[in-house]
């Protein structure tokens, strides 16, 4: 699976024991309703019980991006941590919430009590210290403009493509079903691909707003004009996905898409995609379906890489990327621009950390055995949502590398063989925040 776990205790108590059901079968809002009540009568569980409650439901909290929440009862735990060392994660997770929160001052003293724990790991003692200052990444902010695009809703709106003119785009907005799928993940929709014809139509309906670097020291306690349900598992990087509804500023939006093709959407979810071919064919991100689905030994419907050919108005023919498989996920796929090498991201054996990014040599309709893009970009946490621009940089996703809090965007050269070169780049405010940022599209000029 494509995220961090903890190790699940049984403790002889039924109740508790059941939560573990729930989670193990990443039904988060199952787990956290159940946990909830279970806390209620807290006096009825002994210690042992009432800390593997608070951690499943903390961990459930965290993994469906509830923050807020997530920070209380992870606060509860520390009075449960009798050895720093035996705990590790859940003093990473907590460290990781309150940057999530842009509390960066106690993020920066846990993630110090988080090295000390590890025996002073040096990439630890870079988040302390970054977020004990977060000015080199924050002082430009004012030096953008951001603006909240007319394609948005108040459920999620990501990783843009371009495609024929337009764009495609993944989203989990509402259709006009009578029956309404739910995840349970979070109780939310599923993924689809949504394709805007005229991309120009972006420019001329959007809402303009100044952002000034103060915006990102401050106490992130909610969102605010234009919020989403990004998550941490956003965009089909895991076996399932987790989405929360919330109020934002959109109900519905002021350019109208439509779902790109029913041979391409399905009932579960897709999500990043590109294009290539000179648009004929396409390579996208989704949960196996029938002869298109792969047994697993957990029984988890992981998200795979899957490809189509256009025929006249409607895509065909599709096929299974040849390096997919029922125990891992592979997804957010992104070609160089010459079409040479594919980047993807994959939790398969033999990474550095949860989800990292692979590459995989493409020749002449041939697919190459994929490798790891290396340490250099890949770190002990999850690197995700993989984009390569014209002048040959690519842009990822990271919680793993110092950022502001949640996935940062940062970006590298590579070389002509699809080889990283140099140091990564944090990208700063605005483009990052002390929330998830990734799925980034540009036309060459950030780097």
């Amino acid at each position: 699976m494509l995220y961090a776990s903890f190790s699940l205790a049984q403790t002889g108590n039924s109740r508790v024991d059941g939560l573990n059901t729930s989670y193990v079968k990443l039904a988060y809002q199952d787990v956290i309703d159940d946990a909830k009540l279970l806390l209620r009568k807290r006096n009825s569980l002994n210690e042992e019980e009432q800390k593997e409650v608070y951690t499943k439901l903390a961990y459930s909290l965290f993994n469906t991006n509830d923050y807020k929440q997530a920070e209380v009862y992870f606060q509860n735990l520390l009075s449960f941590i009798q050895d720093d060392r035996e705990d590790i994660d859940i003093l990473l997770k907590y460290a990781q919430v309150l940057a999530g929160n842009g509390k960066s001052t106690l993020a920066s003293e846990i993630w110090n009590r988080y090295s000390d724990a590890i025996e002073d790991n040096e990439r630890a003692k870079d988040f302390a210290a970054l977020l004990k200052n977060t000015d080199p990444l924050t002082r430009n902010g004012g030096s953008f403009e951001t603006n909240y695009l007319g394609i948005n809703t108040r459920l999620s709106e990501f990783s843009p493509v371009r495609y024929n003119g337009g764009l495609v785009f993944v989203s989990n907005r509402a259709n006009n079903s009578p029956i309404k799928r739910v995840f349970a993940w979070d109780d939310s929709p599923f993924l689809d691909l949504f394709f805007l014809e005229d991309e120009s139509q972006i420019k001329t309906s959007s809402y303009s707003s100044s952002i000034s670097s103060s915006t990102y020291n401050k106490p992130a306690t909610k969102k605010t004009i234009g919020s989403d349900d990004d998550t941490r598992q956003a965009a089909n990087d895991a076996p399932a996905l987790g989405f929360k509804a919330r109020s934002g500023f959109f109900n519905k939006p002021n350019i109208s898409s439509d779902r790109l093709s029913k041979n391409l959407n399905s009932i579960y979810h897709e999500g990043p995609c590109q294009f290539f071919n000179d648009d004929n064919s396409v390579i996208f991100t989704r949960n196996g379906i029938k002869e298109l689905s792969y047994e697993a030994s957990d029984e988890i419907n992981r998200v795979h890489l899957y490809l189509a050919e256009k025929e006249e108005d409607d895509w065909t023919n599709l096929t299974a990327f040849p390096f997919n498989s029922g125990e891992y996920s592979t997804g957010h796929p992104a070609f160089m621009k010459s079409e040479a090498a594919l980047f993807f991201v994959s939790d398969m054996p033999g990474g550095f950390g949860g989800t990292d990014i692979y590459f995989s040599k493409y020749e002449e309709g041939r697919w190459f055995e994929p490798e790891n893009a290396g340490s250099i970009v890949n770190s002990p946490g999850n690197e995700m949502f993989p984009y390569v621009d014209e002048n040959n940089i690519l842009y990822f996703s990271s919680n793993g590398h110092p950022g502001l809090g949640g996935l940062d965007i940062f970006s590298i050269p590579i070389s002509s063989h699809a080889l990283p070169s140099g140091k990564v780049r944090n990208l700063g405010a605005p483009l990052n925040s002390s929330y998830d940022d990734f799925g980034v599209l540009t036309d060459g000029d950030l780097a």
